[in-house]
């Protein structure tokens, strides 16, 4: 999650974002539950809800507590280029006084700006790669080229996954299994949450995606993003030789949506499959 937080960070407009919607935000990023804001916020529970779901549909991510994240580390960043580079006057002390333990204080707090500066500046004067049209299945391989970025991340979106694994050739003794096992152990999870809607489960060689559209209460949605994010989830695909690389949670719009994409263990190091028909979804 991490590496996706870094890679949100680079891209996402925030600026769309209402004041209401930046509040919520806020508060989710300090670890608060939509209960917790609704009640320090008087609103209700129903429309902190609706303000994240309209704050994931600005911004295209699919997790709020990520995008909370996101948006208090834009917020901060954005705070600290824009301050006022001038250092306050300091007091008259006569010479064989010293400096005092508040100017010492004052003296620290002036380098650590001066040094923060420094920083944002050097990136602000560092030439980014001229831009060029970049394809989806192509934009992790240029993000990395990046001398700024080389090595922070990189996952592909789940909109680039979704094209790769199209233009993977099918293994159909392995991807049929997969797909069985995979719409077994979700059918599993979301009766747990009374939804009994279909699943479907789609791999190639070497990556399978699990897409659905559910009617979920809102009160029911951040238990089961949670759960789709959890240990048990993950140590369960883990043991049938699949692991979790990136996905999407919620909106936009009405119901719960979710898409999660999955790679084969054994082919993580290895170099991408050529292109071949598409699979056939189950």
């Amino acid at each position: 999650m991490g590496s996706r937080a870094w890679q949100y960070q680079a891209m996402t407009d925030m600026s769309q974002l209402n004041e209401n919607e930046r509040e919520i935000l806020r508060l989710l990023a300090q670890g608060h539950t939509a209960k917790s804001i609704a009640s320090l916020t008087g609103k209700s529970v129903s429309s902190v809800n609706e303000r994240l779901r309209e704050a994931r549909r600005k911004t295209g991510i699919g997790s709020s507590r990520t995008l909370s994240r996101t948006f208090v580390t834009q917020e901060n960043r954005d705070n600290i280029i824009g301050m006022d580079e001038g250092e306050p006057p300091a007091p008259e002390l006569p010479e064989a006084a010293g400096p005092s333990r508040s100017a010492l204080f004052r003296g620290v707090a002036i380098m650590m700006t001066i040094t923060a500066l420094s920083a944002a500046i050097f990136l602000a004067q560092t030439s980014a790669p001229e831009s060029q049209p970049i394809e989806p299945e192509t934009a992790p391989a240029a993000a990395k080229a990046d001398p700024l970025l080389s090595g922070a991340f990189f996952e592909p979106l789940p909109s680039q996954r979704y094209i790769m694994l199209r233009k993977e050739k099918r293994d159909p003794i392995w991807a049929g299994k997969m797909e069985a096992a995979l719409v077994t152990r979700y059918a599993i999870l979301l009766r747990k949450y009374g939804v009994d809607q279909p699943v479907r489960a789609l791999c190639g060689e070497t990556t399978c995606e699990i897409a659905m559209k559910l009617n979920l209460s809102n009160d029911k949605a951040p238990r089961l993003t949670d759960e789709l994010q959890g240990k048990e989830l993950t140590d369960s695909l883990e043991k049938i030789g699949l692991r979790f690389t990136t996905g999407s949670f919620g909106g936009p719009g009405e119901g719960y949506i979710h898409s999660a994409y999955l790679i084969r263990r054994s082919a993580i190091n290895a170099a991408p499959a050529s292109a071949h028909p598409a699979p056939e979804s189950h």
